[in-house]
């Protein structure tokens, strides 16, 4: 079991589930693609505390020892894979209605589409961060000038970038992506931990200017090297 991707496993699972390592317990590991495709459902997974409390292994509530928790209109069930793996299953789920078989057919576009961000739908930018390393970063984020590139400024962002962001920087694992016709580099927290003196300034950068940040960087390195 240890040979195998855990992800890998649940990525082709039908329900909705995501994962969190029990060793190291900062958020959630993985998400599927079966929870991805409901809409607004990944966003809550931290952003209420309720919910939160029951699935994290660091809670104290009481809540946390119960197998199953209801949220809402939605039922969850919990165990623990290889004393290592906390797996959380969606098991019950109100009906699709029309409207939502509409949202998940059309297609996906990361910024200024006609389908803004609902004024309700939590995001990395409104919930409330309890990791001040996190919460740090997310600020650092916000003050890019995303006006001057493809994506445009965060008030105008879609649901599915934001979506796409959250995820993004919830996720525990180093992971930058590329956005935009300009290849915009937007990375979590712990790619940045990994990325040495290029972070942060190459966070909302194209991958051209960021070369440029790159090599000077090198070069620095190496002056310093030649004067030593």
């Amino acid at each position: 079991m240890q040979t195998v991707d855990i992800r890998g496993l649940y990525d082709s699972d039908p329900r909705p589930t995501f994962i969190v390592d029990c060793d190291q317990p900062t958020g959630i590991y993985h998400v599927n693609s079966a929870l991805l495709d409901l809409p607004h459902l990944p966003l809550s997974l931290h952003a209420h505390n309720a919910l939160r409390d029951w699935w994290d292994p660091c809670s104290r509530v009481a809540a946390r020892h119960q197998q199953e928790f209801r949220h809402g209109r939605y039922r969850w069930a919990k165990f623990t894979a290889c004393q290592h793996w906390l797996i959380i299953t969606l098991v019950e789920q109100p009906p699709q209605t029309e409207e939502t078989k509409n949202h998940l057919q059309q297609p996906v576009q990361l910024a200024r589409v006609a389908s803004p961000l609902q004024s309700h739908a939590e995001t990395i930018f409104t919930v409330k961060i309890q990791s001040p390393q996190l919460r740090e970063h997310i600020e650092r984020f916000k003050k890019v000038d995303w006006g001057r590139t493809s994506l445009g400024p965060i008030a105008g962002w879609s649901y599915e970038l934001n979506l796409l962001i959250t995820t993004l920087m919830l996720e525990t694992r180093p992971t930058a992506i590329f956005l935009g016709f300009d290849h915009i580099i937007v990375y979590n927290l712990a790619y940045g931990a990994v990325s040495g003196s290029r972070h942060p300034a190459i966070l909302g950068q194209s991958i051209l200017d960021a070369w440029y940040v790159l090599r000077a960087a090198l070069s620095c390195a190496c002056a310093n090297e030649e004067q030593a």
